[in-house]
């Protein structure tokens, strides 16, 4: 078991993991093939798991401190992951109630230097102004410590998240979820420096991520790894400005993506911590003894549209590794035009995510249906035998690929409407 050195570690902690409502489930596979994977040893538990009010959609991960700290950073979805410091079901719904929650927690074990206070309280009377808020819990915090440090907002060494929740509960009491960062500061933006800009349409990294999970595409990475696939091409014909291209890069390399930001300096929160040093140096050793190559997979990715082109390009330059002993080809030009290389050979797997609505841009001069049109053709033609999985809303445009939808997942985005990515097996 490549854990073993973590088992003296053995303090029991809880971590939610949020991702878009609806993709939680993608989530628990991609972490529990993770942990198999990687022989974690003692696996933690993994489940599915929301709230009522102000959905945290996602996972909810429970294990040893080893186990645990270890399997986030093998996350290649790049979630974040939010340790749960204490839940108080019967709090008073007032900031007194809530400084009491916070103060009787021990901040000694995981402030190093400062504090960083993230607060939603929305509809609970007297926590529902944000200052107001975060001056309470840090003073909390403050008082809580043996030697106060002084919270600094623009440079933080742990993020600390407070989560109050009015439920079913009584009348003047609520629910208070205390949780600290576990792998970055500010969320997930160290984990994806390879955006230096995006455009109006662009994914989310992590859900882009967990599409191309659902895909199988990790999956197959493993079969093309065990000698069980000889050949497998992965392509995005609508890339817009390269998000899940370069997630399916990720996704290929694996652990060779943690071991790129550790070889540049970069550490997790819980390294800061006392009670993280150990498990931090024990899990800095795996990652070193860990493969860095890929499996050789062939990637192609295109658009019509010149900036999301040059925006791919540069998302795959900053990426940094290429795509781990594979190759890909970045193409300008209609998508009835773009050919895989090679004619790709071995698997295929598409997943894109095109225009929804209006036209793709005033210099491309193409209308929305004949884009759609477009990438219909392109899947009969150059992905026969494969898959194709593609990313819209409920509209009569996907029945415009003239395909059978033969599977579907969805799951909720900002504005609330569902958005869906539909599973086609595109015969031969």
């Amino acid at each position: 078991m490549i854990y073993a050195s973590l088992v003296p570690l053995l303090l029991s902690i809880t971590c939610r993991i949020p991702c878009p409502s609806g993709l939680g489930e993608v989530l628990q596979t991609h972490l529990t093939q993770t942990s198999s994977r990687l022989g974690i040893s003692p696996p933690p538990s993994i489940e599915t798991t929301s709230t009522h009010s102000n959905p945290l959609s996602g996972c909810l991960v429970t294990g040893t401190m080893g186990s645990v700290y270890a399997l986030s950073m093998f996350d290649s979805c790049g979630s974040r992951w939010l340790q749960v410091l204490k839940e108080e079901e019967e709090c008073e719904a007032t900031p007194g109630g809530l400084h009491g929650v916070v103060s009787s927690i021990d901040w000694s074990r995981y402030v190093h230097r400062t504090v960083k206070v993230n607060v939603k309280g929305d509809g609970i009377p007297g926590l529902n102004k944000g200052v107001e808020t975060m001056v309470t819990v840090k003073h909390a915090i403050n008082s809580a410590l043996v030697d106060p440090v002084q919270a600094d907002f623009d440079d933080p060494d742990t993020s600390v998240v407070v989560r109050c929740e009015r439920g079913n509960y009584d009348e003047g009491l609520m629910k208070v979820t205390v949780m600290v960062d576990v792998i970055s500061t500010t969320s997930t933006s160290l984990l994806r420096d390879y955006r230096s800009e995006t455009h109006p349409g662009s994914l989310r990294s992590t859900t882009a991520a967990l599409a191309v999970v659902k895909s199988g595409f990790p999956l197959l990475c493993e079969a093309m790894k065990g000698g069980e696939v000889e050949k497998a091409t992965f392509v995005d014909p609508m890339c817009g400005s390269g998000t899940i291209v370069v997630e399916a890069m990720r996704l290929e390399r694996g652990e060779a993506v943690v071991k790129g930001r550790v070889k540049r300096g970069w550490q997790p929160c819980f390294a800061r911590w006392k009670s993280g040093k150990g498990t931090w140096d024990s899990v800095k050793g795996t990652i070193g003894r860990r493969s860095s190559d890929g499996v050789g997979v062939k990637y192609v990715a295109g658009d019509i549209v010149g900036n999301n082109v040059r925006l791919t390009r540069e998302a795959v330059r900053r990426d940094g590794q290429g795509s781990g002993g594979g190759n890909i080809e970045v193409v300008e030009g209609d998508v009835r035009d773009l050919k895989i290389m090679g004619g790709g050979g071995g698997e295929k797997i598409c997943v894109t995510n095109p225009p929804w609505g209006g036209k793709i841009s005033s210099s491309a001069g193409q209308k929305i249906e004949d884009a759609w049109d477009g990438l219909g053709e392109f899947c009969k033609r150059e992905l026969k035998g494969g898959e194709a999985w593609i990313i819209a809303p409920k509209s009569p445009l996907t029945g415009r690929v003239k395909m059978k939808e033969t599977r579907k997942v969805g799951w909720k985005v900002g504005d609330g409407s569902r958005v869906f990515a539909r599973q086609y097996h595109v015969r031969k």
